[in-house]
Parts: C-alpha cells; sequence; structure tokens
C-alpha cells in the first residue's frame, strides 16, 4: 500500500511539482484572496518598524521577568517572531518581499541548535542575543514546535518561490526540529504541544520518508486521542489559551492529514475543542466563563468575538469581524453547538469532571442572565489559573472577579485553592505546598519551602471596576455587602491566619481595576519557612446575585482539628489541611496515558481476575509463600486504588478459609520469609477494621523481635545489637522484615514497629550496599542479581512511604535509595529493562526485577523524592516494555524462577524462565497500583 501511495504522489509531483498528496499528507501552494492579503498586509506595516535591516531580524522588547529568558529588559532579537513575519512577506506574493523574506530566513535558521550531540539539539532560542549553550534560564523546548509549524508553513506554502540552497537549509531544520520533538515525547496533557508536535513529526515523517517517525507519529496521534476521549476534553482545561492554540493545529491538520484513520480521529478532536468553549460561552457578557485552567488574560480579547464571527459564517456578531491575521486558519462551529452561542437559556448550571484520578478536578460554572459564576474545587493560584472567576456586564464593557494570593505583587504558585460552588454561592479555602512554585509551578520551586517577601495578601480582584465602589470589612472575619453595576457581592473572610500574621483589610485600584485585599504581610523583606509554619491557611465565602434579591444571612460552621480546616456554609463543605506541606503526585505528565491494554486499570484488573481463582502457593508444601502474599497484597492495593470494591471482596473471600478450612496453611512464625505473611491481614485489617485480621496479622511482627528458647548463637547476636532475630543479610530481607513491620506501625500506630524497621534498613544499606549503588546478592557472592536488587529496592520505596520524616534512620535510607536509582538509570537495556544480572548486558532481560525497579520508581516520582522530568520517562518505558511480557492467560513471562545465592556468574544466566510465577506477577500489580495511586 505504501509503494501503491508513493507512486500516486510521484505521478502527482510529476504535473504540477507543488502540490503533494501520498495518501498520507497533502499539501498546495498557498493562494490567498485579495481581502486576505489586505489583512496579512496590515500584519507586514505593523511589524516593519521592528525589523532591524542589519541584522535581518524582527525586534521584541522586554519589560519584565519571562520565564525562560535570562534578560528582565531590552530590545531582543526574536527568533519566533522573524520567523512568523517572513511568512507574512512571503504571503504577499510580491517579489519586492521575497529576498527580505529569504534574508530572515536564512539568518534565523541558522540560530537553531544542529549540534546533534547536544540535549537541545533541533531548539532554537527566543532571541539571538541569548544562545542556548549559554544560557542561564531554562530551555523553552517547545520552541522547536512552534518554529516548526511555521518553517512547515513556508515550506509547503511557497516551495516553488524557494531558492534551492535555502530550500535546502528550512528541510534540514525542520527535520532536526522534528526529531527533537520525537526525542521529548511530550505527553497528551500538555495540549497545545501534544497536538503541535503530532502534527510536525506525522507531517515531516512523510514528506521525507522517515520510516521510525512515521510510527512514532502515529502511535503519539492515537495516544492523545484516546487520552482527550478518556478525559472527555483536554489537560488544560476549558482553556482560552490553549484550547485556541490546539483548535489552530487541529485546523492545520485537517487540512494536511489525509489518511482516513488519521484524519477521523483529528476531525472528532476538533470537535471536542469548540464542544469545550460553546458549553462555557456566556451570552450576555461574551465572555469564555471558567474555571480556566490556563488563561493568559481574564477578559477575553476582540479577537475571540472575531473568531466566533468567522466560525459561524458571520451568524454570531459580537461588534468585531476581523477573525485573526493567520488567514491560513479557517475555523468552522459544529452545527449542532450553534445554540449554545445563539439561543442560549439561562440559568444553566455546566459541571465538568477535568481530572478522573485522584485528587480529582471538577468545575462548576453557573450562567444566569447577568453573571457567569465559576469555581474549580482544587488548583493553585499561578498566574495563569483561574479557580475562582465571575464575569458580569456586556461585551464591550464587561467587567469580572477573580481571587488571587500575590507574593510581592505577583501570582503565588504555592498556594493552592479548594472550594465547593452551588449556583451562586462559593465555599473556599486557600492552604500552601512547601514544593509549590513561586512565580511559576514547575520552573522555580521553592527550596525546602523558603522564600523572602516583602508583601503577602490576598485579593479580590474586580476588573473594569471603579475601586470607588467596592468597600472592605469593618473587621478581619466580618462579612461585606456593596453592590456594583446592580449586582451585590457578598464576602466573607471567616479564618485567616499566615503564622503568627493576623492581616487587615485594605482597597486599591489603577484606575482600571479596583480591589480589596487582605494583606497578611507588608513591610521589609523577611524570610519565610513555609516547612516551620504550622498554621497558613484561609477560608472565605462568596455570594452574587442582583441588587435588589434578598440573599440569607448564614453562619459559617468550622473549626481546626488536628491539623484540618474544616467548614460548612449553606450546605457546602471544604475541608483542609493548615499545616503547609508536600503536593504529592510528580510525574503526572508522564503517568496519566497510556496507549489502550497498557493502562495500569486494565493490567491489575487482568492480573488480579487472574490471580483470584489460583491455586496457592506454598512453601515447603505446607504454608501461603511469600510471593503469593505479595501478590495477594498487590492486588488488595490495586483495588483499593482503582476504586473496586467487587474485586476487594473477592480478595477477601479467598481469604476468609484461612480462618477455617485452610487454618493450617498459615505459615509458622520463625523464619523472615515466613513471618512477612502478617503484612496481608493487616492490610485486610486497614481497610475493613475486621479485628479478625488485626488479631492474626500483628503476632507476625511482635515474634520477628521476640527472641526463641531455640534461637542460635547467631540469632542472639542480632538480637542483642536491637536487630530482629531473623537477620541474615540476604538483601530480599528488606522487603520481607520492613514490610510486616511497617505494616504493624500503620494498623497500632505505635512507632515502635517502623523504628524497628528503619533501623534494620539503616544496617543492611551500611552493610550490603556496594559503591555503585546496587547489592550483592550476599557478601560471599559478588554478583548483581536482578530480582534481589529488586527486593531492595520495593522495600526501601515501600518503607520510605511509611516512615516518619523525622525518624532518625531515614537520610540514610533516602541516600541509599537514591544511590540505587541513579545507578539503575545507567543499567538499562535498549528497552528500558534490566536484565538478570543488572550489570551485564550479555545476560537475558528478567521481568520480575525490572517490575520491581519500575515500581521503585513511580514511586518515588510521586512522592517527590525523584525528580521528576528524570525518573518519570524512565519508569514509564519500563511500565511498556513490561506489558508487552504478559501473555494471553494474564502470566507474565521471563520470570526468573526461585533463587538460592551461588558464587557462579554461569549459575544465574542458566536460572529457567517461565511465565505466571507469582514473583512476577505481584510486582507487576505493584506499579498498576503505584500508578493509579496518588
Amino acid at each position: 500500500m505504501r509503494y501503491i501511495t508513493t507512486l500516486i504522489a510521484y505521478f502527482i509531483l510529476s504535473s504540477c511539482t507543488s502540490v503533494y498528496n501520498d495518501g498520507y499528507v497533502a499539501y498546495a501552494p498557498v493562494k490567498l484572496t485579495e481581502e486576505e492579503k489586505q489583512t496579512v498586509r496590515r500584519t507586514v506595516e505593523e511589524l516593519e518598524e521592528r525589523y532591524d535591516p542589519e541584522r535581518k531580524m524582527l525586534t521584541s522588547k522586554l519589560n519584565g521577568w519571562n520565564y525562560h529568558t535570562d534578560a528582565t529588559s531590552g530590545t531582543f532579537h526574536h527568533v519566533r517572531g522573524s520567523f512568523e513575519y517572513a511568512l507574512a512577506l512571503l504571503d504577499l506574493d510580491d517579489a519586492q518581499y521575497r529576498q527580505q523574506a529569504f534574508d530572515i530566513i536564512e539568518k534565523t535558521i541558522s540560530l537553531q541548535d544542529a549540534d546533534t550531540t547536544s540535549k537541545s539539539c533541533g531548539v532554537w532560542p527566543y532571541f539571538e542575543e541569548e544562545p542556548l549553550a549559554t544560557k542561564k534560564s531554562p530551555i523553552d523546548y517547545n520552541w522547536a514546535d512552534f518554529n516548526a509549524v511555521t518553517l512547515l508553513d513556508i515550506y509547503t506554502g511557497h516551495k516553488d518561490k524557494l531558492p534551492p540552497a535555502l530550500s535546502k537549509k528550512i528541510e534540514e531544520a525542520i527535520v532536526l526540529a522534528a526529531k527533537s520533538i520525537q526525542k521529548r515525547n511530550i505527553g497528551p496533557d500538555y495540549t497545545n504541544i501534544a497536538i503541535m508536535g503530532a502534527y510536525v513529526t506525522y507531517f515531516v515523517s512523510h514528506l521525507f520518508d522517515i520510516p521510525d517517525m512515521q510510527s512514532y507519529a502515529a502511535a503519539r496521534l492515537q495516544r492523545f486521542y484516546n487520552y482527550t476521549l478518556e478525559k472527555n476534553g483536554f489537560s488544560e482545561y476549558n482553556s482560552p489559551a490553549y484550547t485556541i492554540v490546539a483548535l489552530n493545529e487541529l485546523d492545520r491538520m485537517k487540512r494536511h492529514i489525509v489518511e482516513p484513520k488519521a484524519k477521523g480521529m483529528v476531525d472528532s478532536l476538533y470537535t471536542i475543542g469548540w464542544d469545550i468553549i460553546a458549553k462555557h460561552f456566556h451570552r450576555p457578557t461574551a465572555q469564555w466563563a471558567g474555571p480556566h485552567n490556563r488563561s493568559y488574560s481574564t477578559p477575553v480579547s476582540p479577537s475571540f468575538y472575531g473568531l466566533l464571527y468567522g466560525a459561524s459564517d458571520g451568524k454570531i456578531d459580537l461588534g468585531y469581524k476581523d477573525e485573526r491575521r493567520d488567514v491560513r486558519i479557517k475555523h468552522h462551529i459544529p452545527a449542532h453547538l450553534l445554540p449554545y452561542f445563539l439561543s442560549p437559556v439561562y440559568p444553566r448550571l455546566q459541571r465538568d469532571t477535568f481530572e478522573n484520578n485522584e485528587p480529582q478536578i471538577t468545575g462548576t460554572c453557573y450562567l444566569a442572565d447577568r453573571y457567569a459564576l465559576s469555581s474549580a474545587n482544587k488548583s493553585s493560584l499561578w498566574n495563569q489559573r483561574r479557580p475562582f472567576l465571575a464575569y458580569w456586564g456586556t461585551a464591550d464593557r464587561p467587567s469580572y472577579l477573580q481571587v488571587r494570593f500575590l507574593h510581592d505583587l505577583y501570582d503565588f504558585s504555592a498556594a493552592t485553592y479548594f472550594s465547593e460552588q452551588k449556583e451562586n454561592a462559593i465555599l473556599s479555602g486557600i492552604n500552601f505546598a512547601t514544593n509549590g512554585g513561586d512565580k511559576h509551578v514547575n520552573i522555580d520551586i521553592l527550596k525546602e519551602g523558603k522564600f523572602k517577601a516583602r508583601d503577602l495578601r490576598l485579593r479580590f480582584e474586580f476588573g473594569n471596576t471603579d475601586a470607588g465602589k467596592l468597600s472592605v470589612p469593618a473587621k478581619n472575619d466580618a462579612p461585606v455587602t456593596f453592590t456594583v453595576d446592580s449586582l451585590q457581592f457578598n464576602i466573607r473572610l471567616f479564618y485567616a491566619l499566615f503564622d503568627t500574621y493576623k492581616g487587615y483589610w485594605e482597597k486599591g485600584g489603577d484606575g482600571k481595576n479596583g480591589w480589596i485585599d487582605f494583606v497578611l504581610y507588608s513591610g521589609d523583606e523577611t524570610d519565610i519557612d513555609l516547612t516551620a509554619i504550622d498554621t497558613a491557611a484561609l477560608g472565605f465565602t462568596f455570594r452574587i446575585a442582583p441588587a435588589d434579591a434578598t440573599c440569607p444571612e448564614e453562619p459559617v460552621a468550622y473549626s481546626v482539628n488536628e491539623g484540618m480546616l474544616s467548614a460548612e456554609w449553606s450546605g457546602l463543605s471544604i475541608a483542609l489541611p493548615v499545616k503547609p506541606e508536600k503536593i504529592p503526585n510528580r510525574g503526572k505528565r508522564y503517568f496519566s496515558a497510556f496507549p489502550k491494554g497498557s493502562t495500569p486499570r486494565e493490567v491489575g484488573a487482568k492480573l488480579s481476575r487472574r490471580f483470584i481463582p489460583g491455586k496457592h502457593m506454598l512453601h515447603g508444601d505446607k504454608w501461603i509463600h511469600y510471593a503469593e502474599v505479595c501478590t495477594w497484597y498487590g492486588a488488595l492495593r490495586f483495588a483499593e486504588a482503582a476504586g473496586d470494591k467487587e474485586l476487594v471482596k473477592e480478595l477477601q473471600e479467598r481469604f476468609e478459609p484461612l480462618f477455617s478450612s485452610e487454618k493450617a496453611y498459615r505459615p509458622v512464625m520463625n523464619h523472615v520469609d515466613l513471618n512477612m505473611f502478617g503484612c496481608l491481614p493487616l492490610e485486610f485489617y486497614r481497610i475493613t477494621k475486621d479485628r479478625r485480621y488485626y488479631d492474626l496479622g500483628l503476632p507476625y511482627a511482635d515474634t520477628q523481635w521476640a527472641l526463641p528458647d531455640s534461637a542460635t548463637a547467631e540469632e542472639k547476636q542480632w538480637a542483642g545489637k536491637g536487630l530482629s532475630w531473623q537477620t541474615r543479610m540476604w538483601i530480599d530481607d528488606m522487603f520481607m522484615i520492613t514490610i510486616i513491620q511497617s505494616q504493624a506501625y500503620k494498623a497500632t500506630g505505635k512507632e515502635e514497629y517502623i523504628n524497628r524497621a528503619a533501623r534494620e534498613m539503616a544496617v543492611y544499606l551500611d552493610s550490603l550496599q556496594r559503591p555503585n549503588g546496587l547489592f550483592f546478592h550476599a557478601p560471599d557472592v559478588p554478583f548483581f542479581w536482578g530480582r534481589g536488587n529488586g527486593w531492595m529496592a520495593a522495600g526501601m520505596a515501600e518503607l520510605l512511604r511509611t516512615l516518619p520524616v523525622g525518624n532518625p534512620d531515614r537520610p540514610r535510607i533516602l541516600k541509599g535509595y537514591r544511590e540505587m536509582m541513579k545507578s539503575l538509570k545507567s543499567f538499562r537495556t535498549e528497552k528500558g529493562l534490566w536484565n538478570q544480572l543488572v550489570d551485564d548486558p550479555a545476560c537475558w532481560t528478567e521481568t520480575s526485577g525490572s517490575a520491581m525497579f519500575a515500581y521503585a520508581m513511580i514511586t518515588g516520582v510521586k512522592q517527590g523524592w525523584l525528580n521528576a522530568e528524570e525518573y518519570a520517562p524512565v519508569a514509564r518505558k519500563a511500565w511498556l516494555a513490561l506489558v508487552p511480557y504478559i501473555n494471553a492467560e494474564s502470566d507474565v513471562t521471563e520470570v526468573c524462577v526461585g533463587t538460592n545465592k551461588k558464587n557462579d556468574r554461569q549459575y544465574y544466566y542458566d536460572r529457567p524462565r517461565i511465565a505466571g510465577d507469582y514473583h512476577g506477577q505481584a510486582p507487576m500489580l505493584w506499579c498498576a497500583f503505584a500508578l493509579l495511586d496518588n
């Protein structure tokens, strides 16, 4: 088929060199109407005064801090703007501009990092003055995507005009950019870049016949499509900034991707984008109502009105008809969505689930005749987010209310917003994350929760509103009501405490916007350490209504108990921690979307259902084997994370005979491999609170430290050091001993259990960990056996999840864990897994150890112990590489059989490989649980 389509493309190209269609992608030269050329001409006229003919680039002025630049002010030569200016010059189809356009393209292409050994190969800097090699601020890898799109427009739209040498340079630059995009492999949760990168790699791979990129691009598009259908929308939810960009790129894809399956996905995604806009459009104010995940301007720009006018063929006329300067984009609102714009019915309540995984993110938007009020149940207060937003007024003069938390008068990303909304009323809370960002959610993360501040304040910002119309409360926690534009606003800050700062109210404005601020601190620069603060939280109520409406004065019932602020008001309730704490769930972009068949829910359910009817695996033909315990435990944790109550019930039913007819299978309590059985009933106790499980499980933890009368001299020696008498310095002990002691700590709350586990782990680390971070199978067996090291990796991850921050052994354990993870990263196979002997590239790939390493990394990323950008891609690749090892019977294959130690390398090479063994089933279930767990 590929051969046939290539022949078709050949005949098409033979007859008309500027038209291309190979059955996958298509393009034709740009032919603009005179009206469209007039639009482009206006753009050129506006930009030409910024053109520097000497440097052959467009200039741009900086007037403040930016995420990806070293400089904060001055005039610079702008890469992206220069490419776009050159495209506009060519679009005019006027010979007098061509050489200027060619000069700009040639100069600006030369700024691309073309060093194939460089991490940023294929990327451009923002400015000529800040080359990537010497930049101090973070590189914006998105510049490969954005500039590649413009270069593709230049190449496909004006190929016949380009000098051959320049055409070749453009081809090379586009391919380098596409390879950078493929290497970066951004996840589907970064909406505009996910789409843009799919477009670039799909188009480029077929234009220049790059087979591996063709496969990659098809899979990337499919992945984004599946992910978007599962979420019922884009990750940058309801975003005025990113949804438009997404629609623009999807329009490009609609024009250039012609393969039927891919085109069908693109058409569906395009409809989803318009569905988001339609259901949040508020006709009276002509605003795109919230809540917004990414927004660059709270009132929409007039160009949005022009977009609606053009996309509706003039039916939506809001007095602004100049749709956009990019004349190639031709948007069309699907007919079934037009009623939301033309004949909406109010009041209407729009509810959305933006994130299904825990913590679930939901949005509420109440659209009434005179206003729209919206909120997200949880969000940061980064300056690109709008978790609390109200609009009123008209299309000509829209007004808004936005809630912000400001650090030195800039939005503080470490502030986290919580809410519950019912129609026109919202109950809200704000707390703070010790590992949140300052100005940006990712780029400038607070270091150990510390920052300097001259000013901290909560702001209620009233856009397009005279500050004279606003009022402040008579005292800190008093309610206040005032009227603006025939609407009454009711606000009460019922709780506000930031360390020792009690705060005060003040009113202000800048002539355009007004605000009322609750000032927590204002004065000389002072050091703030969120980790040292016991209480930093705010709570407030809000209601909006017509000025003549009667609103009930309802008291707020709130309390602070066990570190939680709980509040109830007007049938609404919220709860949030008052002590600043870490944000969990790092690495979300890598762990939140997988291809069909590889999702943790699918894999976990499949392996769990395989386990339930399976036969018992017995130790010495007598007692439940530890590998079965690990599988059972993994299935139970997966069931809880997946919210599968039926699966929990089935796992209980499998356990029930161990209280009666299968009682003899319960292990005796005289060996490390047998005592770990107790972790399973203790997990059942944690979930069910059935005392039978507690009574069965706890003795297995206690007897590990209760020296028996028959103890050997060595066992007595270990006990004399405060360690378990079952200590033997085998690395798998560090899962078996620590898991039962950790479970006992969780069941009882007694720190002696977790302290035992931590001391034991620290001693094992000091005794067994090698300089490269890995572990010999035993002190007298100098081989890095995969599953043995897996037990150690999983054991440290399990223990660190439970171990209190103040435990004296925690720093040593965390250090050992990180050293091991760093080493594992360097010993991966090409597929992203690990071998039977971890450091031996000639040995065979083994799945049980690989899954344990993946589990340890997933856990570390989500807990914040590991850098997400460094380790999450490693863990994701391992998971995706492991899933194909599950056969049609739901058995994990390539599992090393039970293995004793032996000082013989060939012994490890020759160990049999089996399928369905619980040693392999268990860690895959752990991975499924860890990927779902939050």
